[in-house]
């Protein structure tokens, strides 16, 4: 199920539990207006000054042992045996940036890592655009 407000944010809920399923989001301004694409991978939102679109892609699961090696070296920190903050060296980014460079597939998790890791002047406004 998809909500929005006059108070500019819009939210995806599960309809049989009611919980929420994503945060806040929106494009600024008043909404009006909110639909799923046919696809069900994007949200239009529509307000009484300006339309945007949305990006919802569905996660495969179970998420892929690298994608939480990737959170952990952006962050700079992980638990360790004794759920004490550790610090992640540098150098475990750059490694990690290696090995997913050689990923294959073009599933959401490998999408999202191509995207990632391309120049930043260049890459596309999101790794879910085709």
């Amino acid at each position: 199920m998809l909500t929005c407000s006059r108070d500019e944010t819009a939210r995806i809920w599960d309809a049989h539990t009611g919980a929420p399923l994503t945060a806040f989001f929106g494009q600024g301004g008043d909404l009006v207006a909110a639909r799923f694409s046919p696809d069900g991978q994007r949200v239009v939102l529509g307000g009484s000054t300006a339309a945007g679109i949305w990006e919802v892609p569905l996660a495969e699961v179970p998420a892929p042992e690298w994608f939480a090696r990737l959170a952990e070296v952006v962050a700079g920190v992980r638990l360790n045996a004794q759920e004490v903050p550790v610090a992640v060296p540098p150098s475990e980014f750059f490694e990690l940036k290696e090995e997913l460079a050689a990923l294959e597939g073009d599933g959401l998790y490998e999408r999202f890592a191509k995207w990632f890791f391309a120049d930043r002047a260049t890459r596309a406004r999101s790794p879910f655009l085709r």
